[in-house]
């Protein structure tokens, strides 16, 4: 769970976005106000293999980084991926049930480390340990919009120098299928970690920047990638504030008809309709029935 500053405590969570609140929202109103508005977010979570696997991945390029291990012998980069898992598993004894990482945990198993490494290995290997110096080694950003309404929150994995000179928002991904950079969602992500960083970014006097996304599993793939003008900033507050007015001004829900939506199926939905109403936001008359 991330350990909120007194920055943080000016804008209440209600009205505090991430990149997976409004990937909750697209997929299902209902899952999103249980997660975000009733705040079961992470007990809700569901883990497996594969994310714990791109979990541990993510977190070691920021640990590689922090570290910087730049162009160190293949030997001195493995190790990370086992240092990361005691660190999950520590910040989950701190947080518990609360903790971003407490379903990844369960998951932590010697083979699931070892796989996590062997991806790792491959990639340094591959890019013959060139991997890009970070500029930056934040893990967290938040970003107030104009007018001191509504928040934005997360960031990608790392900012990391262009050979031309323009900084790279990079976010990393692992797929444990072919392919599935197909499903990746090249709307919002990369207008939300540009916003995120573009402030921090202007600071250091640069002018533009590059969303890239870096797959685990295909070192050399640079096709997932675009500039852009810093000076243009104004577009992506102004698209994510329409984004967020939606959202706050939503009064009314139905039940999606996923049959895979944990949320709407769950016996707990009756309980979380009436919390829901104590916020006046009402379940519509008219709501579709759930195929199961």
């Amino acid at each position: 769970m991330v350990a909120w500053d007194k920055s943080h405590e000016k804008i209440s969570r209600l009205y505090s976005y991430s990149l997976g609140d409004f990937h909750d929202f697209d997929f299902c109103v209902f899952s999103f106000l249980v997660k975000h508005h009733l705040n079961k977010k992470y007990q809700l979570a569901v883990g497996n293999v594969y994310q714990a696997i791109g979990t541990l991945l993510d977190l070691g390029i920021k640990q590689y980084h922090k570290a910087k291990l730049y162009k160190q012998p293949l030997k001195n980069a493995v190790p990370i991926i086992a240092s990361v898992s005691m660190l999950i598993r520590e910040k989950v004894s701190q947080s518990g049930k609360d903790s971003f990482y407490s379903k990844t945990v369960e998951f932590l198993s010697p083979q699931t480390i070892q796989e996590a490494s062997r991806v790792f290995e491959n990639y340094y290997h591959h890019l013959d340990g060139q991997i890009k110096f970070a500029i930056s080694n934040k893990e967290f950003w938040d970003y107030i919009l104009t007018g001191g309404k509504y928040k934005l929150w997360g960031g990608p994995d790392s900012i990391e120098m262009g050979e031309d000179g323009i900084p790279e928002v990079v976010d990393y991904k692992y797929f444990h299928k072919e392919n599935g950079e197909d499903r990746l969602d090249m709307e919002k992500m990369p207008k939300l970690y540009l916003l995120l960083v573009s402030r921090d970014l202007i600071k250091l006097g640069y002018k533009k920047a590059r969303f890239t996304i870096r797959l685990w599993q295909k070192p050399k793939d640079n096709t997932l990638s675009f500039e852009f003008d810093l000076a243009n900033i104004s577009q992506l507050e102004e698209y994510f504030y329409q984004q967020i007015e939606e959202i706050v001004n939503l009064k009314m829900f139905s039940f999606c008809t996923k049959h895979f939506c944990q949320v709407c199926s769950s016996p707990q939905r009756n309980e979380w309709v009436n919390d829901l109403k104590i916020l006046n936001i009402h379940l519509a008359e008219a709501e579709p029935q759930y195929h199961s």
